[in-house]
């Protein structure tokens, strides 16, 4: 709902001033029938005009019709409580000719936030659409008259008010524009509340506390995977590793069956830290190759903790955060299980590749994890801080990786 109002103040003396020289002005040009009276005679579908004179700027005879100026002289609100605004927007029409009316006054809810895109490597989100609160008639307003709407918002944002003039059918103007001053146009009123979210280890662990503690990884040369409720789920395979021991003999080993069973972040040294701790129940790779199978013994392991550094990058125009794998760190106690100390010996010295073959692959199921991490990171800023209970996005205006913190400047309808 908008309410709109027609105000007029007086001519002032400069303005009388302009029309008792233009009266002059047309005695001393002799134009035929012109009196003190009449002044200026209206042209069929024109504003007020002069009398028919040349100009280079169009045909000879046809009249020229100085464009309007309309001005959004102001834009304002009114705190209504509860979240609720009424947005007051004034139009004058500041030239020295009255305006026939026509054209409209938008007013609109900006678009400055970005939502997020469906999933990881969809590419750049599309920038958040405005939203139209009115748009209403300009009516016929004399020189210095005023025109107001109001209209209600819900939560805040950044609101603008433009009046957009229509050219009149027939009218030829030099300034070659429906409207002489552009730049006055309109308004803009930014409600936006401006906030600093720090976040260290501890607040990136509750960011990330949904996505930790239902994320699964299986480690598994044919049926590998990362379930991130809610995000994703990314299957792939773990090729089978081969490496020539002798001329007639090949060792062939895959990985077999290892299950995350916690995961965890922090914060240090500028890099986000993702750990995981996995089962090692059973044998974790399966060995195989020519010969007899006893001559290649599955690799147990005590322990397996990964730990992947990430770094972080901030896309403006995305309004993005996202993670980057640096360098992983494998702490592991493999051992080959046999009770063979000559035969251990000799797959020790053959197989010294297992250990980076293996980080090579945590490395990989680490790379597939960034952007679900990211993308949920992403979400958690915006449900907590940038949309506000009307559903209104606000804006993330600056991003900064410290040492032991991210520090995130926003812009938000939040109270």
């Amino acid at each position: 709902m908008n309410n709109s109002r027609i105000t007029t103040d007086l001519l002032s003396p400069h303005d009388m001033r302009h029309l008792r020289h233009a009266a002059v002005f047309a005695l001393v040009s002799g134009l035929t029938g012109a009196t003190m009276a009449q002044g200026y005679r209206p042209a069929p579908n024109s504003v007020l005009t002069p009398a028919r004179q040349t100009t280079t700027h169009g045909p000879v005879g046809q009249q020229l019709v100085p464009p309007p100026d309309l001005s959004v002289e102001s834009l304002t609100k009114e705190d209504m409580g509860g979240n609720h605004y009424k947005l007051r927007a004034v139009v004058r029409n500041v030239g020295t000719l009255p305006y026939p009316g026509g054209g409209s006054l938008l007013i609109s809810r900006e678009g400055v936030g970005v939502p997020l895109p469906s999933a990881p490597g969809t590419g750049l989100a599309i920038n958040e659409l405005g939203k139209k609160l009115s748009q209403t008639p300009i009516p016929k307003l004399d020189a210095k008259q005023t025109f107001q709407v109001e209209v209600k918002s819900d939560g805040r944002g950044l609101f603008s008010a433009r009046a957009s003039a229509i050219k009149q059918s027939g009218d030829v103007s030099a300034w070659g524009s429906p409207d002489k001053n552009a730049a006055n146009d309109s308004k803009t009123l930014d409600l936006l509340l401006a906030r600093t979210q720090i976040l260290n280890s501890a607040g990136l662990n509750i960011a990330l506390a949904k996505q930790l503690a239902g994320a699964k990884i299986r480690l598994d040369w044919d049926n590998s995977y990362i379930d991130v409720p809610g995000i994703t789920k990314t299957t792939w395979k773990i090729p089978i590793w081969t490496k020539d021991i002798t001329p007639a003999l090949e060792a062939r080993y895959r990985v077999n069956n290892i299950n995350s069973k916690a995961l965890a972040v922090d914060y240090h040294a500028g890099k986000l830290r993702l750990c995981v701790d996995f089962e090692t129940d059973g044998p974790e790779v399966y060995g195989a190759g020519t010969g007899p199978n006893d001559l290649w013994p599955d690799i147990n392991a005590n322990h397996i903790k990964v730990c992947a550094s990430m770094a972080g990058t901030y896309k403006s125009t995305a309004q993005y955060i996202s993670l980057v794998p640096h360098h992983v760190d494998v702490d592991a106690d493999w051992h080959f299980n046999t009770d063979v100390p000559v035969l251990k010996q000799f797959l020790n010295a053959k197989l010294d590749g297992v250990n980076e073959e293996i980080k090579t692959r945590l490395m990989e199921v680490l790379g597939k994890l960034a952007g679900p991490l990211s993308l949920a990171l992403n979400d958690h800023l915006r449900k907590a801080f940038l949309i506000d209970e009307f559903g209104n996005l606000g804006r993330i205006t600056g991003v900064q990786f410290e040492e032991d913190r991210i520090r995130i400047d926003m812009q938000t309808p939040k109270g």
